[in-house]
């Protein structure tokens, strides 16, 4: 029956069905408190909700006895960056990568703790070794450009896709709970109370905006790339309709003709999307004259936009402010905030609102 019980709690895991995995590997180690695989499961499982302290209780005690076990280390090497012991993560991710030297996932997870420490040169080579190993990995590219300090238009949309399908079922417990993130509370009150007829949420995630905005828009359409992200919004039962699509396909769809909207929000989207001009035209067109535009961005001082070594582009105000003269749209408000903690402290930006003049 454990053993059942194991093969279903990996089952569980590899679906993502992260709740379902816990309480089984729980249930196991009941009765059978020794078993490595139920406790590498259960340390895996609590790192994927985000519980990365208990990620490390758990496999603290596997990872030293069965420190030549490559996914032991590994995973305790990815639980420690969780819970932001970096150097310490280092060590186990590096004990992994003597184990199998051809280990894809201990270089990704090895270059981001690189980075983490600001080693961005041993970050780089890391992902090279990964994409060397694997091309498809999106993420290791993107990081590379990043590192190196170049800037792609826009990221690969496999990449962030993969970044927030990932990042679902800790997303709001991460940026609320850890990063302090209160970017759609900043933009609801830079906005006002409307009210809205209809309102679109570009890259809505788990729903944050939604919960802001849903006592002044009568109607609130979300999208997101991320199907997962898309899963969590819909369990708040604030969406008229949620699509799982990127920006540009949204706007080509029939629901994004039917009728235009008198509000469109972006929180926290435009750091994964760089050059904004394809984002701009379509917003117009799909909204009502006098509409709002409301959305974040990361600061950057100068030029137009950057893709930052964490991976996320930041837009400058020139550049924003010369957007909305091209696009039709006035800046109506604007404001820095902080938009959510970081390794050195708070990541500041902008957010803005902006009015459909033309």
């Amino acid at each position: 029956m454990a053993n059942d019980d194991i093969a279903l709690a990996i089952a569980h895991l590899d679906a993502e069905r992260f709740a379902e995995a816990e309480v089984l590997c729980r249930r196991v180690l009941m009765h059978s408190p020794y078993s490595i695989h139920a406790t590498n499961c259960l340390g895996v499982t609590l790192g994927r909700l985000g519980r990365y302290e208990e990620a490390v209780a758990v496999l603290q005690p596997l990872a030293e006895a069965r420190s030549d076990v490559v996914g032991i280390s590994m995973n305790f090497g990815i639980a420690l960056r969780g819970a932001r012991f970096f150097a310490e993560a280092e060590r186990w991710l590096r004990k992994a990568l003597a184990l199998d030297p051809k280990s894809v996932g201990v270089y990704i997870n090895l270059g981001a703790v690189l980075a983490d420490l600001g080693r961005n040169a041993e970050a780089i080579v890391a992902f090279r070794e990964a994409v060397a190993l694997d091309p498809t990995r999106a993420e290791a590219r993107h990081m590379i450009a990043a590192l190196e300090g170049k800037t792609p238009d826009s990221p690969s949309p496999d990449y962030v896709r993969g970044l927030f399908n990932d990042y679902a079922d800790r997303f709001e417990s991460d940026l609320v709970g850890t990063l302090d993130y209160r970017v759609p509370q900043a933009l609801r009150a830079i906005v006002g109370s409307g009210p809205f007829r209809r309102a679109l949420d570009l890259g809505c995630g788990t729903g944050l905006v939604g919960v802001a905005f849903k006592d002044c828009a009568a109607e609130i359409v979300g999208i997101d790339l991320a199907e997962r992200m898309i899963a969590e919004a819909r369990k708040k039962n604030i969406y008229t309709s949620l699509h799982a699509l990127d920006i540009l396909d949204y706007f080509a769809s029939d629901d994004a003709r039917a009728r235009p909207f008198d509000l469109i929000v972006a929180a926290e989207v435009f750091i994964y999307v760089g050059k904004l001009d394809h984002v701009f035209a379509p917003a117009r067109a799909h909204m009502v004259p006098g509409g709002c535009f409301a959305f974040s961005v990361e600061e950057c001082a100068t030029g137009t936009f950057a893709l930052q070594p964490s991976g996320r582009y930041a837009h400058s105000r020139a550049y924003i402010e010369d957007l909305a003269r091209a696009h039709g749209f006035t800046v109506v408000a604007s404001d820095t905030v902080s938009i959510r903690k970081h390794r050195e402290g708070a990541a500041d930006g902008l957010i803005f609102v902006l009015r459909r003049t033309r």
